[in-house]
C-alpha cells in the first residue's frame, strides 16, 4: 500500500511562510506574544521567559532572576490552522551568567494518506517540533554575549521525518533609555526526509529599541535570510504604571520566502510576578486572524 501526501512541498512550508520558504520553516513563528504584538521585533528585546526565541544574551542582563511561560498560537487559521505549543524559561545562575530553555511544538493542518488507486486509509498530521538551551554571559557593563544549541524534528507524512541541528549566536547592549541586539540564527545542518536534503532558515538580524521616561517604547529590527530574502519590522508599546501595555506593530515580509506581511496589535497585564499576554495578527494573506496567548511567571 503506498502512502501519498496530496502535496508534499506544503508540508515542507508551513502556511504563514511563504511559497518559496526552506524546510524547517516554524523556526520563525514567534512563540512571544510580547513580540509578535511588535511587529515581531525581538533581537533587542529584554529577556522574558521566551528569551531563546527572541535573544539568549539578555538573559545575563535581566532584572529578573527568573521567568518561565508557556504559550499557545492559532497560526494562519484561514490557511492550514496551525497549533503552535510554546515553553520557555530562564535563571540567572549568578550576577554575570544566565542559563534558558525552551520548546516548541507545531502541528499542520491534518492531510489524508491514501492508496494508489486513491482510497482513503488514515489521515497524518505534520508536525515540528524543536528544542533549546543557552548560555549567556555578561561580558562588560551592559553588553553580553550568548550561545544557544537547537535541535529540531520535523514528520510530513508517515515514515517521512528527519532531524537538524543549529545554534544561535548573539549579543546584546542595555543602556539607560537605548537598547540594541543582533544575532545569527539557525546556522547548521541540513534536514532529509529520505531523499533530497534541505537548509534549515540561516539569518541574520540586528535591531534597537528606545525607551521614554513616560512609558512609551519603540523598536525596530532588520532580518536577511541566507537564501536572499529580507524582513524587517517596528512597533510601539505603551505602559500603565508598569501593570497595562498597550502594544502595536508592523511586519514586513518577502514576498518569496520567511514571514508574510502582517500587522498586529496586542495587550499584556503584569501583577505580582504573573504575566498575561495577548496578541492578534492581520492584514495577511496567509496570516490573518492569528491569535497568540502566553502565562507567565517571574521574579
Amino acid at each position: 500500500m503506498k502512502k501519498t501526501i496530496p502535496i508534499i512541498i506544503s508540508a515542507l512550508f508551513f502556511a504563514g511562510l511563504d511559497a518559496g520558504a526552506q524546510a524547517l520553516s516554524s523556526m520563525l513563528v514567534p512563540s512571544d506574544p510580547e513580540s509578535a504584538a511588535m511587529g515581531g521585533v525581538s533581537v533587542a528585546s529584554r529577556a522574558n521567559a521566551f528569551a531563546l526565541d527572541n535573544n539568549a544574551s539578555a538573559i545575563s542582563l535581566s532584572e529578573k532572576t527568573f521567568a518561565v511561560g508557556v504559550s499557545y498560537g492559532y497560526w494562519a487559521p484561514e490557511t492550514s490552522s496551525n497549533h503552535n505549543m510554546g515553553l520557555g524559561a530562564f535563571v540567572r545562575v549568578s550576577d554575570r551568567v544566565g542559563i534558558g530553555i525552551s520548546g516548541k511544538y507545531i502541528m499542520d493542518r491534518p492531510m489524508d494518506i491514501t492508496t494508489e488507486s486513491g482510497a482513503v486509509t488514515g489521515r497524518f498530521t505534520p508536525h515540528d517540533l524543536i528544542g533549546s538551551a543557552a548560555v549567556s554571559v555578561r561580558v562588560a557593563c551592559g553588553v553580553a554575549v550568548g550561545l544557544t544549541a537547537k535541535i529540531a524534528n520535523s514528520s510530513i507524512g508517515e515514515g517521512l521525518s528527519g532531524t537538524a541541528f543549529g545554534a544561535d549566536l548573539s549579543v546584546a547592549w542595555h543602556g539607560k533609555s537605548f537598547r540594541a541586539g543582533a544575532a545569527l540564527c539557525n546556522a547548521g545542518s541540513r534536514i532529509s526526509y529520505g531523499g533530497d536534503s534541505y537548509a534549515i532558515p540561516m539569518s541574520v538580524k540586528a535591531g534597537a529599541v528606545w525607551e521614554s521616561s513616560f512609558g512609551l517604547e519603540a523598536d525596530i529590527e532588520a532580518d536577511y535570510l541566507f537564501s536572499g530574502a529580507f524582513m524587517a519590522g517596528a512597533g510601539l508599546e505603551y505602559s500603565i504604571f508598569d501593570i497595562g501595555f498597550v502594544r502595536a506593530g508592523y511586519h514586513y515580509g518577502d514576498r518569496t520566502e520567511g514571514l508574510a506581511s502582517f500587522v498586529s496589535a496586542g495587550v499584556g497585564v503584569r501583577f505580582a510576578g504573573l504575566s498575561l499576554d495577548f496578541t492578534y495578527i492581520t492584514a495577511s494573506q496567509t496570516l490573518n486572524n492569528t491569535l497568540l496567548c502566553s502565562l507567565g511567571y517571574s521574579f
